[in-house]
């Protein structure tokens, strides 16, 4: 806590006829040169300001922040999220039933050969262990990298996107 960021001691001034690292005070000079003018909407003018400031100010100390999945993991530790609070728990069991058994019928069919396969009209039965699976073990282990994915920017497409919504959702509920 409380330290540089890692990252900047990399990056020197020359002052004079020697060459030494980037402080903050430099930070803070250089930056402090760019101002907008006033008729740039508010808006616009608070996200450059933030970033000027975590650019030259004090904000560029560099503070350990717990990572989603601790959070998460911290979150299941005193009890604010548990897997029975989750309210599509049991539709959830359903579509892991589904998952397995189309798992199941692609086996068969590159175990035989098959092109093609009858599917029953009837949906599976979860059994007792699809009902019982730990959600949120595998939310901590996959929320953060989907997260990632579309803070960083994506062009990628999910067709479970509103799965995601739904598991956000109730974790936040």
């Amino acid at each position: 806590l409380g330290l540089a960021d890692a990252r900047m001691q990399y990056f020197a001034v020359r002052d004079g006829a020697i060459s030494r690292p980037l402080g903050q005070e430099d930070r803070y000079e250089n930056i402090s040169r760019f101002e907008l003018r006033d008729e740039v909407p508010a808006d616009v003018r608070v996200h450059f300001d933030t970033a000027r400031n975590l650019y030259g100010g004090h904000d560029q100390q560099h503070i350990e922040r717990p990572m989603l999945s601790r959070l998460l993991q911290l979150a299941v530790e005193h009890g604010l999220i548990h897997n029975e609070n989750f309210a599509n728990r049991s539709q959830w069991a359903q579509t892991m039933a589904e998952h397995r058994v189309r798992i199941q019928q692609l086996e068969y069919m590159t175990a035989n050969g098959l092109i093609e396969i009858a599917i029953e009209d009837e949906a599976p039965i979860p059994p007792p262990e699809e009902f019982d699976h730990d959600s949120i073990a595998t939310f901590i282990e996959t929320l953060p990298s989907i997260r990632n994915t579309y803070a960083h920017g994506s062009s990628m497409l999910h067709a479970s996107v509103l799965r995601t919504f739904d598991v956000v959702a109730d974790l936040i509920n």
